[in-house]
């Protein structure tokens, strides 16, 4: 089975500004910089955002990573589904 993610939307809820990194793993790998999609990406403060412009497909196993500069800074909200 793939997975089509055909967006994220990302949403600061702080009065600080935030920024995030994702990345696309595959399967039986770890996090590195190597596998980012979006790196540092800046959320202003009390601001959303909608990323990715195309497709993101995740094959059997992959996952997708995110992490945000502050804690509980960002909300992340992926629609995504089986191809």
């Amino acid at each position: 089975t793939i997975i089509a993610i055909d967006s994220i939307i990302v949403a600061n809820v702080t009065d600080a500004g935030a920024n995030f990194t994702i990345q696309q793993i595959p399967r039986g790998q770890s996090t590195g910089d190597q596998f980012a999609l979006f790196n540092e990406i800046d959320v202003r403060k009390n601001a959303s955002m909608v990323i990715s412009d195309a497709p993101i497909y995740l094959n059997r196993g992959d996952s997708l990573y995110a992490q945000a500069s502050i804690a509980s800074a960002l909300v992340m909200t992926v629609y995504a589904r089986r191809t």
